[in-house]
């Protein structure tokens, strides 16, 4: 498939592509290879997908938010609302609500079939700001993180209908981002990261009723990646630690190292890029100070973990996923299944489903200023370099549409079958 222009979206189970250009809103299906292109007003994007595919919601530059209903490979704007300016946006179950966090502080309930917009309780808060829109993985709630003019925090946690609960969140100093879980009902997590001299990195974590139930130290707000039982985040020292969210204690601790030696059998396997393969290396050494970020990426069958960090974004680790089944206290000394190093640094990487592989599954991810994806499948030795268009840098990983996977840069897409060969 050739370059296009404008910016794509891809529904939850695949089924429909969003193009969206500066004049032009396009929907295709999947299924019929039908297509239907819409004149919008502005320049819009899509904030937000229903869990089922039936509806998306766009945000405008000009502070409109229209909802689309797709109806029989077709889509019907079901209504349109002004002067939001919406910072980030999620559907509530059953698609008939739309929240909404503004720009102005408040926090919306936007009717996605009536057009009618309310405010979601008192969460408008003068001289104050929302920091973070949460959404529980059910749907049924979202929360929002406040902060007020004094810089005291709070947590309002909502329903599709009425306000559920708002607390201070109870052992936390500067609170940065929240999440929402879902292990024996409901959780609230609260990251908190204080400049304070004496204060760590935290995650407190809160029952709906506002109650504390854990507070795990040591960790970051950064990227973060769940499987079924495990929520698995940054910590401290290039760490990656993994959290039990039954139970909320961490199992299991691992740090990112700067020396590597490939010492044989069952040790970690070093490869470098060079060209358009790979050569394999004795040993690796980075002396780079340390610095936690980038992305967390899991692989479907939870067997392989994927990550890149920011003072080693050059460089994409492998790691078992499995996590152990008792606390743990320090960080352990578990070793990478392999480190691939490059001339440029990790943009993306994503996971996508492959029934023509060994595993069912493979990682893809991109390089800067490469016209190129790289393709990897668990039980692989190296990673294999796909060329793309030389006049096309990707960006970013959308996802898997018609059997095709599609690259973006900021204003434009292409979309091609990355086979493993």
């Amino acid at each position: 498939m050739r370059v296009s222009r404008g910016t794509p979206s891809i529904a939850p189970d695949s089924s429909a592509l969003v193009i969206l250009t500066a004049t032009t809103l396009e929907f295709v299906d999947s299924r019929s290879g039908a297509s239907r292109s819409l004149a919008i007003e502005s320049r819009e994007r899509v904030a937000a997908w229903s869990d089922d595919a039936a509806a998306f919601a766009t945000t405008s530059l000009d502070g409109r938010v229209c909802v689309y209903a797709v109806l029989d490979s077709h889509i019907v704007k079901t209504c349109e609302f002004s002067n939001v300016h919406a910072r980030s946006c999620a559907f509530a179950k059953g698609n008939s609500v739309l929240w909404a966090m503004a720009n102005d502080g408040a926090a919306l309930a936007l009717d996605a079939d009536g057009a009618r917009a309310r405010e979601l309780g008192d969460s408008k808060c003068k001289f104050g700001a929302i920091n973070a829109l949460a959404r529980s993985c059910a749907g049924e709630y979202v929360a929002i993180l406040v902060r007020d003019a004094l810089a005291r925090d709070e947590v309002r946690v909502f329903s599709r209908d009425a306000s559920v609960v708002s607390f201070k969140p109870s052992g936390v100093r500067d609170a940065v981002d929240i999440d929402m879980t879902i292990a024996n009902g409901d959780h609230v997590l609260v990251f908190d990261d204080s400049c304070d001299v004496d204060a760590v990195p935290t995650l407190v974590v809160h029952r709906m009723d506002g109650v504390r139930r854990a507070t795990i130290r040591n960790v970051y707000a950064g990227g973060r990646a769940r499987t079924k039982r495990a929520l698995i985040v940054f910590a401290p020292g290039d760490g990656l630690v993994w959290i039990d969210q039954e139970r909320w204690v961490m199992t299991r601790a691992v740090r990112n190292p700067i020396r590597m030696r490939s010492r044989g059998p069952g040790s970690t396997r070093v490869y470098r890029e060079v060209g358009d393969a790979y050569e394999a290396l004795v040993e690796y050494d980075d002396a780079r100070s340390n610095a936690v970020g980038g992305v967390i990426a899991v692989s479907p069958c939870e067997t392989v973990l994927a990550c890149a960090c920011s003072s080693r974004a050059n460089v994409l680790f492998l790691w078992s996923a499995v996590p152990a089944f008792e606390p743990v206290g320090d960080v352990d000394d578990d070793e990478p299944l392999a480190a691939f190093i490059h001339d440029a640094d990790v943009v993306a990487l994503k996971w996508f489903p492959d029934d023509r592989v060994a595993g069912g599954c493979k990682l893809i991810f991109l390089l800067a200023e490469k016209s190129a994806a790289y393709v990897w499948i668990p039980g692989a030795v190296v990673p294999v370099r796909v060329n793309v268009d030389h006049s096309f840098v990707p960006r970013a990983l959308v996802g898997e549409f018609a059997g095709r996977v599609v690259l973006a840069s900021p204003d434009a897409f292409l979309a091609r079958d990355l086979a493993f060969s």
